[in-house]
């Protein structure tokens, strides 16, 4: 996870294996514009296992649908903003 960063939302998928996380960072003077991003973890080391950069802030919520291989990202305007599979 970035410093300094808000986590939005956290999800299981349905065998619980994995595990993701969406989070924001605010700009910086390092780092000019918002940086948002989702990681996937095993559930069981916590080792990241993929990282999908965003273009878009994520606010959650964050779901996996019922096969555990796509994941749903809500942006701010409340419509499904990603599937990420």
């Amino acid at each position: 996870l970035l410093p300094r960063s808000t986590i939005r939302a956290v999800a299981y998928t349905p065998d619980g294996k994995t595990v993701a996380v969406s989070e924001e960072h605010p700009a910086t003077k390092d780092v000019p514009s918002p940086t948002a991003r989702i990681t996937f973890f095993d559930a069981r080391t916590y080792k990241p296992v993929r990282t999908l950069n965003h273009p878009e802030h994520v606010c959650g919520p964050l779901q996996f649908a019922r096969d555990g291989q796509t994941a749903y990202v809500r942006g701010q305007d409340r419509k499904v903003l990603s599937r990420v599979e």
